[in-house]
C-alpha cells in the first residue's frame, strides 16, 4: 500500500519536472488510482519515468501503473511462469500458497488445485490450450480482484489428514511459491483447533493493552 508521504514526495516530483502545478484535486485523483501500488512500485515507477518518457506533460495514472508494475498482459505473462514452476516443483499432495494471491483466484476458477478437475489434473499436451486461459482469467480477474480470494490451495495429503485426530502430526507443511515459481518457504502447519488455542490469549492480551 503507497503511503501518502511516498505519493506525495513522488508526485511533488513529476510536477516539478512536467511543469503542472499539484492542486488538490489532482492529487486526490491521482492517489485514488495509485494507492495499491507498493512503495517499491511507485519508486520504480517514478525512476523510469524521469529516465524514459519523452514528452512533456505530466503522466496519466494508468502510464505511472504500467511503469512500476508492467502491462497487464506482462502480469499475467509473469503469473503464468510463477504458476507453470510452483506447480513442477509441488503438485496435487501439497498445499501451497503463491505470493501472488491473485494466481489462487485464477486456479479457484479453472476448477481447484487437487480435486478431480484441479489443475494438478490437466496434462502438459492440454495446458498448450488452457494457457490462454489462465491468462485470460489472470488479467479480468487482476481488473476486478473483489472477490473472496484463498490464502492458501489445500493440497490432497491436507485433505487426507484434516479428520486424524493426530493431524498435526502427518499433515504436509505449506509451501509458499515467490513471484519468480520458487519455493521460498515451508511452513509447519498447524490443526484448526490448535491454531485457535494459540490465538486466543494473544488476541486477549492486545484487546487488554489496546
Amino acid at each position: 500500500m503507497l503511503s501518502e508521504k511516498q505519493f506525495r514526495e513522488g508526485m511533488a516530483i513529476l510536477c516539478e519536472t512536467f511543469q503542472r502545478e499539484p492542486t488538490r484535486l489532482l492529487l486526490k485523483a491521482y492517489y485514488l488510482a495509485l494507492k495499491d501500488m507498493s512503495e517499491q512500485e511507485f519508486e520504480k515507477a517514478i525512476g523510469n519515468i524521469l529516465q524514459g518518457r519523452k514528452y512533456n506533460t505530466l503522466p496519466m495514472p494508468a502510464e505511472i501503473r504500467e511503469a512500476g508494475c508492467g502491462s497487464l498482459d506482462d502480469k499475467a505473462l509473469i503469473a503464468y511462469d510463477a504458476f507453470a514452476k510452483g506447480k513442477s516443483q509441488t503438485g496435487a499432495y501439497d498445499s501451497i500458497a503463491f505470493e501472488d494471491k491473485i494466481i489462487h483466484a485464477v486456479i479457484m476458477a479453472m476448477g481447484g488445485w487437487s480435486g478431480e478437475n484441479g489443475v494438478c489434473m490437466i496434462t502438459e499436451d492440454e495446458w498448450k490450450f488452457k494457457r490462454k486461459d489462465f491468462l485470460d482469467l489472470y488479467k479480468v480477474i487482476s481488473r476486478n480482484p473483489g472477490r473472496d480470494i484463498p490464502e492458501k490451495l489445500i493440497g490432497l495429503g491436507e485433505h487426507g489428514c484434516s479428520q486424524n485426530d493426530e493431524w498435526s502430526k502427518h499433515c504436509p507443511p505449506l509451501k509458499i511459491i515467490s513471484q519468480f515459481g520458487e519455493i521460498v518457504e515451508i511452513r509447519k502447519q498447524l490443526p484448526e483447533t490448535e491454531r485457535k488455542r494459540i490465538e486466543h490469549p494473544v488476541r486477549e492480551l492486545v484487546r487488554k493493552i489496546g
